[in-house]
């Protein structure tokens, strides 16, 4: 009988370690919050409000920072359009998009490195459980954080070449658009050849 038990209890420990084990994730198709972008090398730091429409392949975001005002930029990924909306003066800028749409995901190619609680551990409801990715894609390496329910993004630092480090940090999420309506840009863009 105590060997029955032992080996009950040595197979449920190997399920859990072998079940247990996270895979890469997507955050969902709809998403908004905010997030900090830290570009080291460009010494830029950014308040970003941002949406995000995987269905659709569309990107809105609102910054603020480095003391030039608030800048809205929307990504029209299938259009292969970026429009640069400037509401101080009511001005926009319309450039080619020559990246292809980056899904908010773990990328399959990542390596899983650890799971951490965020938080507080004295009560379940002061933190939570996030895994930490990391991945080299291309030129780029990043380490990615996510949320262990729901695979939303916590932080993520990229390094490349080009670019040297960023670092951004994610907050205030909430699944679903409140607003669809801030993935049109104002006519100021949408009038220009």
């Amino acid at each position: 009988m105590k060997l029955l038990a032992a080996l009950s209890i040595c197979s449920l420990s190997f399920l859990v370690t072998e079940g247990g084990k996270p895979e890469p994730c997507s955050a969902p198709k709809l998403l908004e919050g905010r997030k900090i972008i830290i570009n080291v090398s460009k010494k830029v730091l950014d308040m970003v409000k941002f949406s995000y429409n995987a269905v659709q392949k569309k990107v809105y975001l609102n910054k603020e920072g480095n003391g030039m005002g608030t800048v809205e930029e929307f990504f029209l990924f299938e259009e292969a359009i970026m429009y640069r909306f400037h509401p101080q003066n009511r001005t926009c800028e319309k450039s080619p998009l020559h990246t292809p749409f980056h899904e908010i995901a773990v990328p399959q190619e990542s390596t899983f490195y650890a799971q951490i609680f965020i938080g507080g551990s004295s009560a379940s409801w002061e933190g939570m459980f996030a895994n930490i990715w990391l991945a080299v894609i291309g030129d780029s390496a990043y380490t990615l954080t996510v949320t262990e329910s729901g695979c939303l993004p916590v932080s993520a630092i990229i390094y490349n070449n080009e670019s040297g480090y960023a670092f951004e940090s994610f907050y205030d999420l909430s699944i679903g658009i409140s607003d669809p309506s801030v993935f049109f840009p104002p006519s100021e863009c949408t009038n220009l050849n």
